[in-house]
């Protein structure tokens, strides 16, 4: 059987698309407290959740195109297995001791 027949992939996760920024204005001089001090005002920046589709039909219908970020969960593959010397599967660790 061929491999990529077998495997199934799900759960397909696409960023949101990018949030454009307004221009920003040029502010004259800022006002300052009774202390000297002028106010600062907290940035709070929302991170935007991935949005997650059953399957790449559903990622694509809703904006996602080649070239984009993508996550995906593949179900029922199978690896290769590599055959390698003893000292492949030993850590390469340059402060053990032996």
């Amino acid at each position: 059987t061929d491999a990529r027949n077998d495997f199934i992939i799900e759960d397909i996760r696409v960023p949101p698309p990018p949030v454009k920024k307004g221009k920003k204005k040029k502010g004259g001089k800022k006002k300052k407290n009774a202390d000297g001090i002028s106010p600062e005002e907290p940035v709070v920046e929302e991170v935007p959740e991935w949005m997650t589709y059953e399957n790449m039909k559903g990622a694509i219908e809703s904006g996602w195109q080649p070239g984009q970020s993508f996550s995906f969960v593949a179900k029922n593959a199978k690896g290769q297995k590599v055959l390698g010397k003893e000292s492949d599967t030993k850590t390469n660790n340059p402060f053990e001791v032996e």
